[in-house]
C-alpha cells in the first residue's frame, strides 16, 4: 500500500482502528509513517502514549470530548473533523485551535456525514466561519464509503473517477475563491486504494482494513485469499454431522454481524484452515462450511456431513470473517502464527 501511493505521490495517513494495536503501530513506523488516522478521541489517546505526534480522528468532532480531547499531550498535533453547520457555528476554546488543526468533511456520495461536495455555497459559508475563529484549516477529507457496497472492480473504478471529477470542480471554484490559498485533500477506503486507480487532486489517503483484509475486500476483488491475514479460533461446542450442522463459540461479540451474500445464502464467515486458505473461494455450497447463523454467543456453521464431521467438540474451528475491523473491535490481543502477542487498545482501555 506504501509503494502504491509514494508511487502517486500521495502521502500515506493510516487508519489504525483495524488493528488498534501499539506493536503493529511500530510496523507502520518503522515504514517510515509519521502521520496516523483513528476513529475516537479514545484511540488518539492511546496511540498518543506512544509517541505518535500527528493524528486525525476521522469522526465528526464530539463536542461532549472536547475536554478529553484537550488533555492530549501538547506536542500532538490533532486533526478534526467539522461535518456540518452547528458544529462549524461553535466558540471553540483557544486551547484547541492551539493544538489542532481542521478539516471539512465532504459527502461524495456515501451520504454519511459531511457537506455535499457539490454545495460550494455552504462549503465557502464553512471556510469563511473557521478561518474568522482562528482556525488552522487543513482542507477537506472525505470517505467513498460507497465502495463497500460496489458489486466489483468495475464499480469501484466508477466510483473513484466521479469523485475526482466532483473534487476537479470544487479546486476549480476554490482557486477562483480563495487565490492562492492551498486546500488538501484527504480521502481514503481500502477497496480504491487497493486497485492501481488515479489520484489526481488528492493529497493524502487514509486506508486502513488493508493490513488484514477480510471476506468483505475478497468478494470486492481488493484481494486475494492470501493476503486475508486475521482469523478467529472459535473452540466447537456441539457437532451434528447427520445435520450438516456445528456450534462454535462464536458469535455476534465476537464476530460482528456483517454478512455477505455468497449465492442465495447469508454468510458471516468461512471455516477454512490455514493450509486451504489459498484455494478459498466464495461459492456456496462450497468445498468449505460457512458460518450462516449468530446469536450472541452461538455461531452455526453449515456444512456438509464429511465437513462437519472434522468439528468435534473440543477442537478449534478457524473462522475468517466478514469484516476484520469489528472482529478486532472486540479482542483484548493478537496472537501472530509464530506465538507473537499483539495487546490492542481494548487491554490498555482508559477513559478520558
Amino acid at each position: 500500500m506504501k509503494q502504491r501511493l509514494d508511487k502517486a505521490g500521495v502521502r500515506f495517513r493510516p487508519h489504525f482502528k483495524t488493528h488498534q494495536s501499539w506493536k503493529i503501530a511500530e510496523i507502520f513506523s518503522q515504514e517510515g509513517i509519521r502521520q496516523i488516522t483513528v476513529s475516537s478521541v479514545t484511540m488518539a489517546h492511546y496511540f498518543a502514549r506512544q509517541g505518535w505526534k500527528d493524528i486525525t480522528i476521522a469522526f465528526p468532532l464530539n463536542l461532549r470530548e472536547m475536554d478529553s480531547i484537550l488533555m492530549l499531550p501538547e506536542d500532538v498535533t490533532v486533526g478534526l473533523l467539522i461535518s456540518d453547520s452547528s458544529t462549524a457555528s461553535y466558540s471553540f476554546p483557544k486551547s484547541l485551535l492551539k493544538k489542532s488543526v481542521f478539516w471539512i468533511e465532504l459527502d461524495t456520495g456515501h451520504h454519511r456525514s459531511g457537506f455535499s461536495v457539490a454545495d460550494f455555497h455552504i462549503l465557502t459559508w464553512v471556510i469563511d466561519k473557521l478561518c474568522s475563529t482562528g482556525a488552522h484549516l487543513q482542507g477537506f477529507l472525505f470517505h467513498d464509503g460507497h465502495t463497500y457496497n460496489a458489486t466489483g472492480i468495475e464499480e469501484i473504478r466508477e466510483i473513484r473517477y466521479n469523485t475526482l471529477s466532483r473534487l476537479s470542480l470544487l479546486r476549480e471554484f476554490l482557486s477562483e475563491k480563495y487565490p492562492g490559498r492551498n486546500f488538501l485533500f484527504s480521502g481514503g477506503d481500502t477497496p480504491s486504494c487497493s486497485q492501481e486507480l488515479p489520484m489526481e487532486g488528492i493529497d493524502e489517503m487514509r486506508p486502513g482494513n488493508f493490513v488484514f483484509y477480510d471476506l468483505q475486500q475478497l468478494a470486492l476483488g481488493s484481494c486475494q485469499p492470501e493476503d486475508i491475514a486475521l482469523s478467529v479460533l472459535c473452540p466447537v461446542v456441539a457437532s451434528y454431522p447427520d445435520q450438516g450442522r456445528a456450534v462454535i463459540y462464536g458469535g455476534s461479540i465476537h464476530l460482528s454481524k456483517d454478512k455477505l451474500t455468497v449465492g442465495k445464502e447469508t454468510i458471516y464467515g468461512v471455516v477454512c484452515s490455514e493450509e486451504k486458505q489459498s484455494d478459498m473461494r466464495l461459492t456456496f455450497p462450497g468445498d468449505l462450511p460457512f458460518l450462516t447463523a449468530l446469536s450472541q454467543e452461538h455461531g452455526v456453521i453449515q456444512g456438509t456431513a464429511e465437513q462437519i464431521l472434522n468439528l468435534v467438540p473440543g477442537s478449534l474451528a478457524r473462522v475468517i470473517p466478514v469484516h476484520s475491523c469489528l472482529v478486532v473491535s472486540n479482542m483484548k490481543q493478537l496472537v501472530s502464527a509464530d506465538g507473537t502477542v499483539f495487546e490492542t487498545l481494548n487491554l490498555h482501555s482508559v477513559d478520558f
